[in-house]
């Protein structure tokens, strides 16, 4: 049994992890990677995040189908350790784990890599497609979700139980001289309920990045 001695103090939108008072990071826990908050634990494997409160319950779960089995990978270490208390049998020793700021699973999908990453205190994730990669492979589903809807304003709104997520708009773009170019971006679902992307034109020689954002957990 782990028992954290320190905790920090977070509140959980999903799909943003804000910091009330201290910056926010990801620990390595067993293949995977986890954020804390007061109120819930993000649960970040290369195909699939989850989400629970920390008395265990589930909340949510967001699946990446057709992902290669990949493993993750820490890139930026963020100063500081997380030191718990380790041991049941009437001995303790203290574990430091260490933080990491930014994670990737490069080639989730073929020439598509998932970053996960703080920026400005805000949890996110981004798809980077790679020249020659297919959009189509990117497909994720929500696991006990009802009344899917892609509104007129190409927010997709999703039910799972109790909870009721909204996925703004996605935003796509490519780097060209430093300067972000826009590329059209659509949620589209196919008839096994799984979420993919639209897009417009862009210029398959460049990298492509998708930023899915998601609104709100009630």
């Amino acid at each position: 049994m782990v028992c954290g001695c320190i905790r920090s103090r977070f509140f959980l939108i999903f799909g943003t992890l804000k910091a009330t008072s201290f910056p926010p990071f990801l620990e390595p826990a067993g293949g995977e990677f986890v954020a804390v908050s007061g109120r819930a634990v993000i649960r970040i494997s290369p195909r699939k995040i989850r989400f629970s409160s920390v008395q265990g319950n589930r909340i949510t779960a967001l699946e990446r189908r057709g992902a290669n089995r990949r493993t993750l990978t820490a890139e930026n270490p963020s100063s500081g350790v997380t030191r718990y208390f380790a041991g049941g049998d009437g001995t303790q020793r203290h574990v430091s784990v260490p933080r990491y700021s930014r994670i990737r699973a490069a080639d989730l999908y073929s020439r598509i890599d998932l970053a996960y990453y703080f920026d400005r205190n805000r949890f996110e994730f981004d798809l980077e497609l790679h020249p020659g990669a297919d959009p189509k492979l990117l497909r994720f589903a929500l696991p006990g979700a009802a009344n899917l809807l892609v509104n007129t304003h190409g927010d997709l709104t999703v039910q799972i139980e109790e909870q009721t997520l909204a996925f703004q708009s996605p935003r796509a773009y490519q780097i060209l001289r430093g300067v972000h170019q826009e590329v059209e971006c659509q949620y589209q679902m196919d008839s096994q309920g799984l979420v993919g992307f639209r897009l417009g034109s862009y210029d398959r020689r460049r990298d492509l990045i998708i930023d899915p954002v998601v609104q709100f957990l009630t």
